[in-house]
């Protein structure tokens, strides 16, 4: 197994540098990734957290719950255009509302901007991976290219994402050239993959089953 551990504008030997950071900045000169980015930059415009974006926000369920009474207590028509109307009302300044936002939140905010699809940035993301992991693979093995090797990725997602939001990350692997998901790359769940790992890592040892018994004392 080769682990990538060298990232552009990243410190080898480093506690973390077998992980790289999730942000990118599409700067004017070039876009910046990883640990290139920073927020100290001047104009720097750090995006984080952009993975997120590709799963449909959800109403949260106070504001679902508070919807549904709006519409058993009759607030509808007339008395809900009134109601939104004091809303649009009240005056928020642009730091209030950007501290009120999440990281995710203000990095849609920035793609919006830019005129960015949040797939598109997960796919660019995606791309400097591919490159720096495959510059680091034809380093190790001190190979000039890579024709006739077979590289297969898997890509992790959360458990709880949606068919669409799976969608999504396919679309965005396939635009980052990884190739045909079940032919060249493959989607995990993340709990399963680090089932997987730890099950690997113990080896081994393996897993034991043993009983446990707890003696209650009476009263």
């Amino acid at each position: 197994m080769k682990l990538v551990q060298t990232w552009p504008g990243g410190s080898i030997g480093n506690n973390s540098a077998d992980q790289v950071p999730t942000k990118l900045d599409y700067a004017k000169s070039k876009t910046k990734w990883g640990y290139e980015v920073s927020a100290m930059t001047p104009g720097a415009r750090p995006l984080s957290w952009f993975k997120l974006l590709l799963q449909a926000r959800e109403a949260p369920k106070w504001e679902r719950r508070a919807a549904a009474a709006a519409r058993t207590r009759g607030y509808s028509g007339a008395r809900m255009q009134d109601l939104n109307a004091q809303l649009d009302g009240l005056e928020i300044s642009p730091d209030a509302s950007s501290q009120l936002m999440t990281p995710a939140q203000r990095t849609g905010e920035i793609l919006k901007e830019l005129n960015i699809a949040p797939v598109q940035a997960v796919a660019d993301f995606l791309t400097k991976i591919k490159e720096t992991t495959l510059a680091s693979i034809k380093r190790t093995y001190m190979l000039d290219d890579l024709v006739g090797t077979k590289v297969e990725w898997i890509l992790t997602v959360p458990a709880i994402w949606t068919d669409q939001a799976k969608n999504s990350m396919i679309q965005a692997a396939r635009q980052a050239g990884l190739g045909e998901r079940r032919l060249d790359f493959e989607l995990i769940s993340e709990p399963e993959c680090g089932a997987t790992y730890s099950l690997k890592a113990i080896q081994p040892n393996d897993l034991e089953v043993s009983l446990v018994l707890v003696r209650i004392p009476r009263p």
